[in-house]
């Protein structure tokens, strides 16, 4: 069960990690497509990544539940500071929705320009997340 888990958290990293890159490359190189089409692009990769995120979330908290408190003790400070760092994810995931949200609806992408910045911080909090994982269970 444990193995099944793993990999669920390990598609989600990718899922997460793919639509964290993949989106202000693309998003950089669309300026031939109508403001409507980025603005669903961006959507596209922005829902890839909220279910990435699921997955680690689910799979991450239900490891937990199925080791008890064995693996957070194992994971010591480093683990800590990882799940601190993935509440400022959800955070990040939930400004970056807004921004989403109201370009969606006013077709405007000047709220997709605010995601420029969420979407550095995103991916150097992802990329964090990542190396507290390995010090806590190198």
């Amino acid at each position: 069960m444990f193995a099944i888990l793993f990999f669920l958290h390990m598609v989600g990293l990718g899922m997460g990690m793919a639509a964290n890159l993949a989106s202000p490359i693309l998003s950089a190189n669309m300026t031939s497509i109508e403001e409507g089409g980025r603005i669903k692009i961006v959507r596209t990769f922005s829902i890839m990544g909220a279910i990435g995120l699921a997955l680690l979330l689910i799979s991450g908290m239900t490891m937990i539940a199925l080791t008890g408190p064995g693996l957070i003790t194992a994971g010591g400070l480093w683990f800590k500071i990882k799940i601190l760092l993935v509440g400022l994810m959800i955070v990040l995931l939930g400004i970056s929705q807004m921004n989403l949200a109201k370009a969606r609806k006013t077709n405007d992408l000047v709220h997709l320009a605010k995601n420029k910045l969420i979407g550095k911080l995103s991916l150097a909090t992802l990329l964090l997340i990542i190396l507290m994982a390995s010090f806590a269970y190198h």
